[in-house]
């Protein structure tokens, strides 16, 4: 490594330092990924080297031979075709030959994949927030996601619908950073892009089959081609996948974590003259989820009812997978329906492009899962009595909305040096939610009954319920108008421009909440109205690299505090603007590709779960009480080190800090008092102790995130001869995450190996594969649950997909 010289990254961390008191975005090298980093750094740049040439070091030239080069990729990440190279914009995609390869069918272990990105969730594909750049899920109460999840540019609203089946798909694009000027409702920290296939004239089709362990079993299959020669093509999909789970009580048997999914996809293409293209493209989705696996976890630290678990938690397979032994009928399960349909139109006016993109989605979701999380129940006081008996605690949720938009995009020839942008857009939901908590009553002996403090419609003797613990209808519409612009200063420096402006408007009617009783009044509503903007110049190179620096601000809507008193009852939009300098360059004869972009993220009105000690009574909100910042980056490297050979890596490194000024209190607040390492923290604020969480790290992200690949494809003489064999490795690895904001507790380093390994020949292709090899059970998410009986706080680690392996068999025509 002509470069790599130990002394130049201790002393590259000492300048940094000299301007950042946080030591910026090299300050991890000073702690244990000192060494990892080092090297990562001292090989890109022996490999880019010091002038910006790539050395031939690393790349086996007498095995490249002809045109081989790594894939040129299309994306759509600015609404108009662009090679993912010449875009200013932090984006990773990838092709479903990329899907397929690393074994990518869901955001969980799309995650894996992408630098940067992680993502919260709390089982069976619902309650599904990504996080990217660090940009945590601060608040959930709202129902809305920090990042936006798109089908062929239609956005989904809700979080229980962006986790779907990733079937017959063009690609899958990530944008980093804030693209709301773009993208508009809530693009806040980047946007999750899903492109499905196109048909074509062409008569093609596939098989896919799986078969692996834990009852691991999906048959995938497409079909498409012309109906009207050069006029008329159509495509179908349909998919099913079943799988047991990887988790199991050891008493009873039950299994955790599996599902069955029954999926359809059906699209058209329609050119009925050469300036006119219609397409379209209906999904459908019917899911039924397993129940999910948790545990109990009993805190070690903190106070009383709210204690919390303090230091790392405990890994999965260190923890009781459980389930009631008094069941209810169909006890645990989630149910999920989901109907998304889109229909574009691209239209060419002369030198003018109208677009016209209208979507629709109907969402319905069924939840009934254990609450307690205990085998056999909690001990409760009969009345009169004498003595107790043990209920098993339910919750029930459903949740049932429709979204429709509608979208205009007039443009201007993509020829021009000055090119522009008009449009608007529309969106409307509807949402209607319910959540039931239930115990069963069955055991409570006859002439007795359970403290007066439960309401009637906590009791169920039968497993049926007729009252309802709360229950919410939603409505949201959002109106905006945007336009952009571009201009080429000169033939490689071109200057951009995007600006949105939204007025949303929120409607609350609380039906039902059980502590407040019912509710009288005829719903609440409340409107914001916001400006977004991206400003970008960049410069492209003779060479063909590309430098890029940008501002952009992205908003992500207020909402209602449901049940809660003026003025506690609603909080306001939460806004960061970003600053990004990039560079994306292809080297070495298109043999090496190297993206990294550098950032600043100022994040104002952070919204917050708290409490308002003045509310009566006094509860938990959610405020805009907070503010944070991050300086981080994130580069990605590809090469093609031999025809056969293929190497990627990539890093990501983001430590969102909160400001001064910053506060919490509710549980957080009260276990931090109790723990003399943190109670130093605690000040008291109109008469309320609260945690200055001036310095902390925000919880639910890594700060640092990376992968790395090795992927090998060969001709091989086996069976005659005209085989192809390949295998390839990807290993992912996430730093720890915090379970809450006031950093006591905390997950450990996730470690990912995922191995696939076949043979191909023409059509036929056969892979053999194991996921998660080193079988890290590191939990996803620490939830939290009462105890009925004493009202004392639980905690639920969620667990992942422990090691499974199995086959797969690919055949296209």
């Amino acid at each position: 490594m002509p470069y790599c010289h130990w002394e130049w990254p201790v002393a590259l961390v000492t300048t940094v330092n000299g301007f950042n008191n946080r030591g910026g975005f090299f300050v991890f090298l000073l702690k244990d990924n000192r060494i990892k980093l080092s090297l990562l750094t001292c090989a890109i740049v022996s490999a880019i080297g010091m002038n910006g040439n790539v050395s031939a070091q690393g790349v086996d030239e007498s095995n490249v031979e002809g045109e081989v080069v790594l894939e040129t990729i299309v994306v759509t990440a600015r609404k108009r075709e662009e090679t993912l190279q010449d875009v200013p914009l932090s984006i990773s995609a990838y092709t479903n030959e990329m899907l397929e390869s690393s074994g990518v069918t869901d955001l969980r272990s799309l995650s894996y994949l992408t630098t940067g990105l992680t993502l919260l969730d709390f089982g069976a594909e619902t309650f599904v927030a990504p996080n990217i750049r660090g940009l945590a899920q601060a608040n959930t109460a709202g129902g809305t996601n920090n990042v936006s999840v798109f089908i062929d540019g239609i956005y989904v609203a809700n979080f229980n619908a962006v986790n779907l089946a990733m079937l017959d798909l063009e690609r899958v694009e990530v944008v980093k950073g804030p693209v709301s000027a773009l993208y508009g409702r809530n693009a806040f920290a980047g946007v999750i892009n899903y492109v499905t296939k196109r048909p074509s004239q062409e008569f093609s089709g596939d098989i896919n089959t799986i078969v692996g362990s834990d009852g691991k079993f999906s048959l995938n299959g497409s079909i498409g081609g012309s109906l009207i020669e050069d006029k008329l093509s159509a495509r179908i999909a349909v998919g099913v996948d079943e799988f047991d789970g990887t988790w199991q009580d050891s008493v009873n048997g039950l299994r955790f974590g599996g599902h069955d999914k029954t999926n359809v996809q059906a699209s058209f293409l329609a050119t009925p003259s050469e300036t006119v293209q219609i397409r379209g493209a209906i999904y459908h989705g019917d899911d039924e989820f397993g129940g999910v696996a948790r545990a109990a976890l009993i805190g070690n630290c903190g106070v009383g009812g709210v204690a919390e678990f303090c230091g790392e938690n405990p890994d999965g397979d260190q923890l009781d997978i459980s389930t009631p032994s008094q069941p209810l009928p169909g006890q645990t399960g989630h149910n999920r329906e989901l109907t998304s349909i889109n229909l574009a139109a691209d239209i060419q006016l002369g030198s003018l492009d109208l677009a016209i993109l209208a979507g629709y989605t109907d969402l319905e979701r069924n939840i009934f899962q254990p609450f307690d999380n205990t085998r056999d129940g909690l001990a409760f006081a009969l009345v009169p009595g004498p003595g107790t008996v043990n209920l098993s605690s339910y919750t029930v949720q459903e949740d049932v909305s429709t979204d429709n938009s509608v979208e205009l995009r007039l443009s201007s020839s993509q020829d021009n040096r000055f090119r522009w942008t008009l449009g608007a857009y529309h969106f409307e939901q509807e949402q209607d939610e319910i959540f039931d908590i239930v115990l069963n009553g069955s055991a409570i002996p006859a002439g007795q009954a359970i403290p007066g403090f439960f309401p009637n419609a906590l009791l169920t003797p039968d497993g049926s319920r007729d009252d309802r613990f709360r229950q919410n209808l939603i409505e949201a519409t959002q109106e905006s108008v945007f336009a952009g612009i571009e201009y080429d200063i000169s033939e490689s420096l071109t200057l951009g421009a995007e600006v949105r402006y939204t007025e949303e408007t929120l409607f609350l009617n609380e039906v039902v909440n059980i502590f407040a009783g019912p509710v009288t009044n005829e719903g609440e509503e409340e409107s914001f109205d916001f400006t977004d903007y991206r400003f970008t110049l960049d410069k492209k190179f003779d060479s063909g690299n590309l430098v890029y620096a940008s501002v952009a601000q992205g908003t992500k809507a207020g909402g209602f505090n449901a049940g809660a008193p003026a003025p506690f009852n609603r909080y306001d939009p939460e806004q960061n603007v970003t600053y990004e300098v990039g560079f994306k360059g292809n080297f070495h004869d298109g043999l090496v590709q190297v993206n990294a972009a550098v950032y600043y993220i100022d994040w104002e009105d952070l919204q917050i779960l708290t409490l308002a000690p003045e509310a009566t009574p006094p509860r938990s909100v959610v405020t805009n009480a907070s503010s944070a910042d991050s300086l981080g980056f994130e580069l990605d490297a590809t090469f093609q080190l031999s025809r056969a050979l293929k190497f990627g890596l990539g890093v990501a490194y983001t430590d969102p800090k909160f400001n001064e000024g910053s506060t919490q209190s509710g549980a957080p607040a009260a276990n931090c008092a109790a723990v003399p390492s943190c109670a130093s923290n605690i000040i008291n604020v109109a008469g309320v102790d609260v945690i200055d969480l001036n310095g902390f790290s925000l919880f639910r992200q890594s700060d640092l995130t990376s992968n790395v690949y090795l992927d090998w494809d060969k001709p091989v003489s086996v069976f005659g001869g005209g085989w192809n064999a390949f295998a390839r490795a990807d290993y992912s690895y996430m730093s720890k995450q915090f379970v809450d904001n006031d950093n006591l507790g905390f997950f450990g380093d996730r470690h990912i190996l995922n191995f696939r390994a076949g043979l191909r020949k023409d059509n036929l292709k056969v892979t053999f594969w194991a996921d998660n090899v080193l079988d890290d059970t590191t939990p996803t998410i620490n939830g939290s649950s009462l105890f009925l009986n004493t009202f004392q706080n639980t905690n639920f680690p969620l667990l992942p997909k422990r090691r499974t392996f199995g086959a797969t068999i690919n055949y296209d025509f």
